[in-house]
């Protein structure tokens, strides 16, 4: 399993009314981009999701 360290802004995208819910995205450099669909050929899910262990400080959780 590789591991990327990321810094980048939390930001929410929200879609029109009536719809309530938000998601969260993180924006990843190009360069980081390219290195994590390299380690994930062959493993990507629905939508070529990715399954991740994230952590935010001394938060982690499982997402894609």
């Amino acid at each position: 399993m590789t591991a990327f360290e990321i810094t980048s802004v939390l930001w929410r995208w929200t879609p029109n009314p009536p719809t309530k819910a938000s998601w969260h995205f993180l924006t990843i450099d190009p360069q980081t981009a390219m290195e994590i669909r390299y380690e994930a050929l062959g493993r990507t899910g629905g939508f070529g999701s990715i399954r991740v262990s994230a952590s935010i400080g001394e938060t982690v959780w499982q997402t894609s």
